[in-house]
């Protein structure tokens, strides 16, 4: 039968601290009873459940196969959602790498790759195939052999808690839905948009909390489908997130003052141009309109001028090629 075996690796271990781990994952854990590694890491994870196992630098969870749908990850550390199914020959790889700010989404059925986003992991520079790629990641991630793990060490059968929705989880879903009808005006606006947006308005927000990305809607890279709901075909390929430079999430206070297709806020930064203008700097943010708007004519007008002062002023708030 082989290998199936779905999860998530994280390249930390909390400090072995389950709140920290709900805090990073925004997951609510149950914890149901203690089991050994060997029985952790099982095939076919039970619906419904996980298990759970802290090592000494990393977090390993195995989760049901269909749980990879939620590309799930850590917000703060590298961390790679996969699905390994040797019965099926499908493999599935959502890597976030934190520390190089890139994210990869790969989807191999059968020996053959049916969808590829976000940039290059050098593994597959070398050839290697995703089946291996996935193995060879849960060691990296883990800091240690998978095989090497002692399979009698202690770990723990969990259970996921349906979350509540929390004001910050409501906050997010005004911003996506703001976020939207501002790109498609022609939607309209029903009353109870208008309603959303005039709640959002009068919260009181702390902006330094977090929402999804509304780029990337949380991936950490931007595929086909972002750029055409973003309306910026023939301006962006797909890779990884300027917006969010692949974190994910951004805080409330960015997503509220810069557009998720700001055509401005590019990967090539000058980090320091981005840290003002995320933070709010007015001149910044006046650039940031400026140059928006040239490439909105150029993509709705085919207007070339208007394309090549949007490089050329681009060009002098970014990092030079070397």
């Amino acid at each position: 039968m082989g290998l199936n075996i779905a999860g998530l690796v994280i390249t930390d271990n909390f400090e072995k601290n389950l709140k920290k781990l709900e805090d990073d994952l925004r997951w609510d854990i149950e914890i149901i009873e203690e089991i050994t590694f060997e029985d952790a890491s099982s095939n076919w994870t039970p619906k419904e459940e996980f298990t759970l196992l802290f090592t000494d630098k990393a977090t390993l969870i195995f989760y049901p196969h269909k749980w990879i749908t939620e590309c799930y990850s850590s917000v703060k550390v590298s961390s790679m959602s996969y699905a390994y199914s040797a019965t099926s020959m499908t493999f599935i790889i959502s890597y976030r790498n934190h520390e190089e700010n890139y994210g990869r989404y790969i989807i191999s059925s059968e020996g053959k790759t049916q969808l590829v986003q976000g940039n290059e992991i050098p593994y597959e520079k070398e050839g290697m195939q995703v089946d291996a790629i996935i193995l060879k990641l849960i060691d990296d991630l883990l800091g240690e052999p998978f095989d090497k793990i002692d399979r009698s060490v202690k770990a723990y059968r969990c259970k996921k808690l349906n979350v509540s929705t929390t004001r910050l989880d409501y906050i997010q879903r005004l911003e996506i839905e703001k976020n939207r009808m501002q790109l498609n005006p022609n939607n309209g606006e029903s009353g109870h948009t208008t309603n959303l947006f005039h709640t959002i308005e009068n919260l009181e927000l702390d902006d330094r909390e977090e929402v999804l990305c509304p780029r990337c809607l949380g991936k950490g890279y931007i595929d086909a489908e972002d750029i055409e709901r973003l309306n910026r075909k023939r301006a962006w390929e797909a890779g990884l997130c300027a917006y969010c430079m692949g974190k994910q999430k951004v805080s409330i206070k960015q997503s509220q003052i810069l557009k998720a297709n700001n055509g401005f806020l590019s990967s090539n930064l000058i980090p320091t141009v981005r840290e003002k203008l995320v933070d709010g700097d007015k001149e910044l943010l006046k650039t940031a309109q400026k140059v928006n708007e040239l490439l909105e004519n150029y993509l709705e007008n085919y207007n070339v001028d208007s394309l090549i002062q949007y490089v050329d002023t681009l060009e002098k708030y970014e990092v030079p090629d070397e």
